[in-house]
């Protein structure tokens, strides 16, 4: 019982870290933004490297986004089935078989992402304006699509771990 105590505790500990991320990526993104269209409209000098930092900042927040958006249950689901089907038990095996199937998913498309992470790091790609390492970027990729396979089998794992509670639960009444 410690261990998922700990696991719970680790877990909320990473959660508050990816909304404290996103929080600092949104505020960054949005005073970048204003920078740019001061320089640009006011002193008549837009930058360029600016605009790199820019999309430094928003895919960052994306994909963390995409991430808390997976651990909170926030994305779109079928939620019609649950209309439809009034077995709890029939609802958890499917909810844990789209829970696995988004975890390979999201598996496959991180270790792509992982690929081409280690393609820009070998090749040494570097930003065009700002000269920073392009790695940069791409890490958003392969952290966001990790944790993401991360918070998906979690939630396998929850759905085959209620069927076992809903069998006990029916023995227990027979």
């Amino acid at each position: 019982m410690q261990r998922t105590s700990y696991f719970n505790k680790c877990e909320e500990a990473l959660a508050v870290g990816i909304r404290s991320a996103i929080f600092v990526a949104s505020i960054a993104l949005a005073l970048v933004m204003v920078a740019q269209v001061f320089m640009r409209y006011v002193l008549e000098s837009p930058s360029l490297a600016i605009e790199e930092t820019t999309t430094l900042f928003g895919v960052w927040g994306y994909f963390l986004g995409m991430v808390y958006t997976t651990r909170s249950g926030e994305h779109i689901y079928g939620g019609v089935l649950s209309l439809i089907v009034k077995d709890k038990r029939v609802l958890h095996y499917v909810r844990g078989f789209n829970s696995l199937v988004c975890f390979v998913a999201t598996s496959i498309f991180g270790y792509f992402g992982l690929q081409y992470l280690l393609f820009v790091i070998e090749r040494g790609k570097i930003s065009i304006n700002l000269g920073w390492p392009r790695d940069i970027w791409v890490a958003s990729i392969v952290v966001g699509f990790a944790l993401m396979a991360f918070y998906f089998l979690l939630q396998t794992s929850n759905e085959f771990r209620n069927l076992r509670a809903i069998k006990e639960e029916r023995e227990a009444d027979q």
